[in-house]
C-alpha cells in the first residue's frame, strides 16, 4: 500500500515540474523505483519458499546454501540479491532445489526478460528524446547567434532578447496547448465540436449581458456563435498581447491568469491596472468601429485568453434577424454612452467595463 502511495506521489511530482531536467529526473526515478519494488515483491516470494521448505525439513534453497542459522537480514538480502539477478538476467550462486523453486525461477527468469528489455528501452528512448531537444536547443541559439553577428546587433540588445528567450524557454513546458492545437480534437463532428465550444466558453461570454440575454432568448444560436468566433491563445508570463494604436481585431476574454494594463502615457485616465480572470479587454470593439487599442497589454503570468473575432462575430449575428436587430439596438447604446460620456473617446481604456450600464442596455435593447 505504501509503495502505491509513492508512486503516486512521484506521478504527481511529474506532473508539477516541467523543467525539462527535472522532469527526466523524475522519470529515470520512477523507472528505478518500479524495479526496486518489482525486486521487492519477487524477494518476498523467494524467501517465503524458502523459509516453507526449510521448516518442512525439506532441503530448500536455504538449507542448500547453509543459511539456516543466518538472521532475518541475511535471508532477506540474499533473496533480494537472487530477485535483482533473476530479473535483471544475472547469475548469483544460490539455486533452487525443489520444484516450486525451479517453476518459480523459471517464471521469474521469464518475467525478467521482459522487465529488463523494458527498463532498456524506456532508458534508450529517455535519453534519446533529452538528446534530440539538447540539440535543437543548440541549434536555434546557434541560429539566433549567427543572425545577430551577421546583422551587427548591439549588445545590449541581443543581451534583451536572450534573456527574453531565457524567459519564455522556462515556461515554455508548463505552456497549456490551445484547442486548435490538439490534434485529437481536430476531426470531430460538427455537432460534439459545437457542444464543446459552448461547454468550454459559455460560462464566460454569459457574465456579459449581452451574451446572457442572447442565451435565454437563442440559446441554440449562441453556440453556433462561439464556435466560430472564439479561438483560445495561451501566453506566456512577461509577453505583450498587444501595443498600443493597434487596430483591435479580436476581443479578449481572460480564462486563467493575470495580465497587466497601461494607457497612453499621453493621457492622464487609467495607467498600471491589473487585468483579472474573467475581464473582457477591448470590448467596446464589438459595437464601436475602428476601435485601436488604448495602451499595452502584457501577461503577468500564464495566460488562458478566449479571442472573440470581431469580423466574425459581426457576419454571424447579422445573419439571425432577431438576433441582428438586437445587436444593433445594443450597439447604439453603448454608441450614446460614449457620445455623452466625460472621457474623450480617445482616452478611452481598454479595460474599463461597466458591466452594470451594459446589463442596462440589455434590458432596453431587448424590450424596443
Amino acid at each position: 500500500l505504501q509503495m502505491v502511495k509513492l508512486s503516486r506521489i512521484l506521478a504527481l511530482w511529474e506532473d508539477f515540474i516541467t523543467v525539462s531536467s527535472a522532469e527526466y529526473v523524475i522519470r529515470v526515478a520512477k523507472m528505478i523505483f518500479y524495479i526496486f519494488s518489482a525486486t521487492h515483491f519477487v524477494a518476498c516470494v523467494w524467501y517465503w519458499l524458502g523459509c516453507v521448505a526449510h521448516n518442512d525439513k525439506d532441503s530448500g534453497w536455504v538449507s542448500q546454501a547453509g543459511l539456516e542459522a543466518e538472521s532475518f537480514e541475511m535471508l532477506y538480502s540474499t533473496s533480494v540479491h537472487w530477485a535483482f539477478a533473476h530479473l535483471l538476467l544475472g547469475e548469483i550462486d544460490v539455486a533452487p532445489t525443489q520444484a516450486w523453486e525451479r517453476a518459480y525461477s523459471v517464471l521469474i527468469h521469464c518475467v525478467g526478460l521482459i522487465v529488463f528489455s523494458s527498463f532498456v528501452s524506456s532508458l534508450t528512448e529517455l535519453m534519446a528524446s533529452a538528446a534530440a531537444q539538447a540539440a535543437d536547443r543548440s541549434k536555434r541559439n546557434s541560429e539566433v547567434r549567427d543572425y545577430m553577428e551577421s546583422h551587427l546587433v548591439s549588445v545590449k540588445l541581443s543581451s534583451c532578447i536572450e534573456n527574453f528567450r531565457k524567459h519564455a524557454n522556462r515556461h515554455a513546458d508548463s505552456q497549456k496547448l490551445p484547442r486548435h492545437l490538439i490534434d485529437g480534437l481536430q476531426n470531430l463532428p460538427v455537432s460534439l465540436a459545437v457542444s464543446l465550444s459552448r461547454q468550454v466558453y459559455m460560462h464566460r461570454m454569459k457574465s456579459h449581458a449581452f451574451f446572457a440575454k442572447c442565451c435565454e432568448v437563442w440559446h441554440d444560436h449562441l453556440g453556433s456563435l462561439v464556435h466560430r468566433s472564439i479561438v483560445e491563445e495561451c501566453i506566456t508570463p512577461g509577453t505583450e498581447v498587444f501595443v498600443l494604436g493597434q487596430h483591435a481585431e479580436v476581443v479578449y476574454i481572460i480564462a486563467k491568469g493575470h495580465a497587466s494594463y497601461t494607457n497612453d502615457p499621453r493621457t492622464s485616465y487609467t495607467k498600471n491596472v491589473s487585468v483579472d480572470e474573467g475581464a473582457w479587454v477591448s470590448e467596446p470593439a464589438l459595437w464601436l468601429g475602428n476601435w485601436k487599442r488604448r495602451g499595452d497589454l502584457m501577461s503577468a503570468s500564464a495566460l488562458e485568453l478566449f479571442c472573440l473575432n470581431i469580423e466574425r462575430f459581426r457576419g454571424f449575428i447579422v445573419e439571425k434577424h432577431n438576433a441582428g436587430l438586437y445587436a444593433c439596438r445594443f450597439a447604439e447604446l453603448v454608441a450614446k454612452e460614449v457620445n455623452h460620456s466625460r472621457i474623450p473617446f480617445a482616452a478611452m481604456s481598454d479595460v474599463e467595463l461597466d458591466l452594470e450600464a451594459r446589463a442596462v442596455f440589455a434590458e432596453s435593447a431587448l424590450s424596443e
